[in-house]
């Protein structure tokens, strides 16, 4: 929340309100607060004017500002966004007095210092806990998989992006990775977020990894839950922080499949002082976690599982959303 010159007003000991902060015209006037006509009746506009010398008690360019955060006029009556309650977040409406005691559209009346604002503000944005999934290798969002169908279980508080393209090397690994971390770091800066949870599935799940370290690092964010499904580090570029570490303050959970397969990191070498393993209770492959080949079901139990750790994480999830995931 910020505010231009135009939008900034100096408020001075003898009463007077300068507008544009306080920055004088081309033509070296300043303007002032005033309302017209001068009468200080409900209704009465409010008005910019040249500054003058003030005049009586009563005088239109005379203001204070009250302990509750009321400019009151000189006539005794407070600024007032005319029409109340209803008009007062549309752009562009008008100013007027009206009688300061007034319950009912007491927030119209109020102006608080840009400081104060901006902490009224912050303490009235609904922050959400949001959940980042990646999935695996070649998988994207027209698959359905497990990984994406938790996804959208998660809406509207939930972001996915697509694995790495390449079986081989998985090159744009690291361009994943700076894809999550800025967007997980853009929703700490927009206050989007509250706490944050990291998933991810074969190559995915090392990234998150990584994720994980660089947002706590790079912009405070909590990340308070990692789900890894079937974690696979196979041709990861060597350069990017990977890691089989879980940080200590990370609730981690790692859903593997029954055997494990060479070169893919085993539940064993993934480590940490919070780290739940569980390995699916349906024999199957690599696939077989996101998707149901050939009637295995251990995505089902991929799916709910991860589910619940979310929601026990504070995290919601919509299981009625889930469905088939053939892939």
């Amino acid at each position: 929340m910020t505010t231009s010159p135009l939008q900034q007003i100096v408020v001075q000991p003898d009463g007077h309100v300068l507008v544009n902060g306080g920055v004088a015209r081309r033509d070296g006037r300043q303007m002032c607060l005033d309302y017209y006509p001068a009468r200080g009746n409900n209704g009465d506009p409010i008005k910019l004017y040249p500054c003058r010398p003030l005049g009586g008690a009563g005088d239109s360019h005379r203001w204070s500002y009250s302990a509750r955060g009321e400019f009151v006029s000189g006539s005794g009556r407070c600024i007032d966004i005319s029409g109340g309650k209803s008009r007062a977040s549309t752009d562009g409406q008008p100013l007027s007095l009206w009688d300061c005691p007034d319950p009912e559209n007491y927030g119209t009346r109020r102006w608080l210092p840009q400081a104060q604002a901006q902490q009224a503000f912050n303490s009235n944005v609904q922050l959400a806990n949001r959940v980042y999934i990646v999935d695996g290798t070649s998988s994207e969002a027209k698959h359905q998989n497990a990984s994406y169908q938790l996804y959208e279980a998660a809406l509207p508080n939930s972001y996915y992006h697509p694995g790495v393209t390449d079986f081989t090397g998985a090159k744009d690994a690291k361009n994943i990775l700076n894809d999550v971390v800025n967007q997980v770091c853009d929703d700490m800066r927009q206050k989007k977020i509250r706490n944050a949870a990291l998933v991810g599935y074969s190559r995915g799940a090392i990234i998150v990894m990584a994720a994980a370290k660089r947002v706590m690092a790079e912009c405070g964010v909590p990340v308070v839950f990692l789900g890894l499904v079937d974690a696979v580090n196979t041709s990861m570029p060597d350069d990017a922080g990977w890691s089989s570490t879980i940080p200590n303050n990370i609730q981690t959970l790692h859903l593997a499949k029954r055997s494990e397969w060479e070169n893919y990191f085993t539940t064993a070498t993934i480590t940490g002082p919070r780290l739940t393993k569980q390995s699916s209770p349906v024999d199957g492959g690599h696939w077989d976690m996101v998707c149901d080949n050939k009637g295995k079901k251990s995505s089902q139990w991929v799916k709910s599982t991860m589910a619940g750790a979310l929601r026990t994480a504070g995290f919601a999830v919509d299981e009625s959303k889930f469905r088939g995931t053939k892939c």
